[in-house]
């Protein structure tokens, strides 16, 4: 996704993701889900591409203030947020590409 020259989608998000709330309210727009099939199953994969949210955060930082809610009473769609988040965080900084759901799929 390419934005124009403006920079109000990212004073917008960057206003609106102030609150820990909002912050993972937006993040979690970005949790993609996948389904798969075989013989022994099927089921569904949810899976989180941090690369998505470079024109917004910088990952390490928000990295840090996903780590700063591990110890607050979070909702369960909240703390599926935070790990989806961190997993693709954590293949990016391993050279793994997190916008590929087979890359989550065999990493189950």
């Amino acid at each position: 996704m390419k934005w124009d020259d403006s920079e109000k989608p990212v004073e917008w998000v960057e206003q609106n993701t102030q609150e820990p709330d909002d912050l993972l309210f937006f993040l979690s727009h970005y949790v993609s889900q996948g389904w798969y099939a075989s013989q022994a199953e099927r089921g569904e994969q949810q899976y989180f591409d941090p690369k998505k949210l470079v024109p917004f955060f910088e990952l390490t930082e928000l990295e840090y203030r996903l780590d700063q809610l591990e110890n607050e009473e979070l909702d369960d769609w909240e703390q599926l947020t935070i790990e989806l988040f961190k997993k693709g965080k954590e293949m990016l900084d391993n050279g793994r590409e997190p916008g590929d759901f087979s890359a989550w799929r065999f990493d189950r």
